[in-house]
């Protein structure tokens, strides 16, 4: 979404700014040294930078319970055994969605 907003605000800058033949030399010049490869490298790169900031989040999201939604500091489940009395231990969770490794195609 944010990249069809950005295009959206381009477009209106180039029609309505008054400056649509000093962009359109600009266009040109990257024509003429054929550097769309280079856009189109940078905006692949930083899409999926994006995707791979997000992903572990996703993942967590899968593991916690729906009631914690404030969780995503820490990347480790913990939960609390033992609770007898007034101590308890609090030990990783490595069981089920919460334990299965961050790189699932790694552990085939």
């Amino acid at each position: 979404m944010p990249l069809l907003v950005g295009l959206g605000i381009a477009e209106l800058i180039y029609h309505y700014t008054g400056s649509a033949g000093a962009y359109d030399k600009k266009i040109d010049l990257v024509r003429e040294y054929e550097l769309h490869w280079m856009f189109a490298a940078a905006l692949v790169v930083s899409k999926l930078s994006a995707m791979l900031n997000y992903l572990p989040l996703a993942w967590k999201n899968l593991a916690l319970p729906t009631k914690m939604t404030n969780a995503r500091v820490n990347q480790f489940v913990y939960r609390v055994v033992n609770t007898s009395g007034d101590e308890g231990r609090v030990l990783l969770d490595d069981a089920g969605a919460a334990g299965a490794p961050a790189c699932r195609p790694c552990h085939v």
